[in-house]
């Protein structure tokens, strides 16, 4: 009866989950894949508890009963020969302890690949979150792993003129690699306890990483020595077929994670904290990024990591000239003229950073031009001499044909910025480019609708590309509840008495 109440909650939390989808705020493709996925898992479990309660309460389900202990050390001495005596029954013994166990493996194997070094993912760089999670959702992920993954062995088996049933193949796969399982978690329990949460940032002692690392990959062999020796005499596969379509499948699987997992970037710990300030700052929380800022630069400045310090400093920065603390900002800049080397192209940037505050914008231009000299991907260099050349700090300085480089430059370097999308989109409105800015006021419409500034300009725009229907359909609304906006333009499209 347990089993049926506990897929019954777990179907109600899959169809809860799945009717708020849409209403769920992911930050990357990934997550958006994840959050399916875990509803598929779900739901998957909860159809399986269900099926199988009811048949253990209609007494369908015969289990062989043996000590925990006894069956542990059976199952280690030999897989090949537990599988011999229980691969046929339904339900083994200790079957869904090993389910479980698959997939806490599961989950500790492939959390290094999704969240480690995903700034998007950053809250979960913590043991305190992966083994509640592993442990948790466990069970449900070896439910749904038993399945899919016994189904393509039962496929591989044929292949290699085996025979059996799904239910045959898919208990060779859960029962032949124990070894691996236990060395994936044995690895996660050593690295929690000698590296802590400094694993998840590429800290630590490298000699246990390796040494852990191998003995998975050791392991990962004998298990697909099991698995062959399984395959082959439970099944009666052919031996030369059962290598090729069935341990070198294994083993190339787990060797190329193995190799992604190695290779896959780490987030360090500056990074991250540099990252949650500058969310902090676009949310407005300015005390929280101001903490976090500072605790940045304390880190960087004693790993002596110049070029991120610059960066992280510029961010300080333009947090206090954004919230009208601009004495505060010049304050900063100047500490951190002091702190970075003069010949490296952060230094100008903050130099410029300076004398735009200051309301030096001429002198702002040779400081940016010679960042951009050194280091022609400075994001911040490149963005303020758009600004400047398209007169945000005075008309006399005004050039949009100079402007346009470097405003293209700095949406290459940051896409995702409305500020810099809208800044080459304006740029090539004043240029009379309106081909060019329609796609960008298009984005920057569908992502902030209740942006006046993007309305009018893409209202205009489409009056200019011959769509006055469409100009009309946005500008006469926003006049309606903006009327500062009438201009003689605004009035032309919207005819005489700015209404049609």
């Amino acid at each position: 009866m347990f089993k049926i109440i506990a897929g019954i909650i777990l179907g109600l939390i899959a169809f809860i989950y799945l009717i708020n989808l849409g209403g769920i705020q992911v930050s990357s493709s990934l997550q958006a894949i994840s959050a399916l996925l875990e509803i598929v898992v779900l739901g998957f479990s909860s159809v399986w508890l269900i099926k199988t309660g009811s048949k253990q309460r209609k007494g369908l389900i015969l289990r062989t009963k043996i000590p925990f202990m006894h069956f542990i050390k059976r199952l280690f001495r030999d897989p090949v020969e537990f599988l011999k005596e229980h691969s046929k029954e339904a339900y083994p013994p200790y079957w869904l302890f090993m389910l479980w166990v698959f997939g806490m493996a599961h989950l500790h194997q492939i959390f290094r690949l999704v969240v480690i070094g995903r700034p998007e993912m950053a809250d979960g760089n913590t043991w305190a979150v992966l083994w509640p999670m592993s442990l948790i959702m466990g069970l449900f992920w070896g439910v749904f792993l038993y399945t899919v993954f016994g189904a393509l062995l039962h496929g591989l088996i044929r292949l290699s003129r085996g025979t059996s049933t799904f239910k045959q193949s898919a208990n060779i796969l859960l029962y032949s690699n124990i070894y691996l399982y236990a060395a994936i978690i044995f690895s996660r329990l050593i690295y929690a306890l000698f590296l802590g949460d400094g694993y998840f940032y590429g800290e630590g002692n490298f000699i246990i990483v390796g040494i852990l690392t191998l003995t998975v990959l050791a392991s990962a062999l004998y298990s697909a020595r099991k698995l062959y020796a399984s395959a082959v005499a439970l099944t009666h596969a052919n031996r030369l077929l059962a290598v090729n379509f069935i341990v070198i499948p294994f083993l190339a699987i787990v060797i190329l994670l193995s190799w992604v997992k190695s290779n896959a970037l780490y987030l360090s710990r500056s990074g991250l904290s540099n990252l949650k300030a500058i969310e902090a700052m676009q949310t407005g929380d300015v005390v929280k990024a101001e903490v976090l800022f500072n605790q940045t630069a304390q880190v960087l400045k004693s790993e002596k990591n110049f070029t991120d310090l610059a960066k992280a400093y510029a961010n300080q920065g333009i947090l206090y000239e954004s919230t009208g603390q601009p004495s505060k900002a010049s304050a900063l800049f100047e500490e951190a003229l002091t702190a970075i080397p003069a010949d490296m192209a952060g230094h100008y940037t903050l130099q410029g950073l300076l004398f735009i505050n200051q309301g030096k914008a001429a002198d702002a231009i040779n400081a940016f031009g010679q960042a951009v000299k050194l280091d022609p991907n400075d994001f911040n260099a490149n963005n303020r001499l758009g600004l400047i050349y398209m007169g945000r700090y005075g008309e006399s300085l005004k050039d949009a044909n100079k402007a346009l480089a470097f405003n293209k430059k700095a949406l290459a370097l940051n896409q995702d910025d409305p500020a810099v999308i809208q800044n080459l989109a304006l740029n090539y409105f004043d240029l009379n480019d309106f081909k060019a800015a329609f796609p960008l006021l298009k984005t920057l419409y569908a992502g902030i609708p209740e942006n006046k500034l993007t309305v009018y300009y893409l209202g205009v725009t489409y009056y200019r590309l011959g769509d006055a229907d469409a100009a009309r359909k946005l500008l006469a609304p926003l006049v309606k509840t903006n009327p500062e906006i009438m201009n003689e333009v605004v009035r032309e499209i919207l005819g005489e008495n700015g209404v049609k």
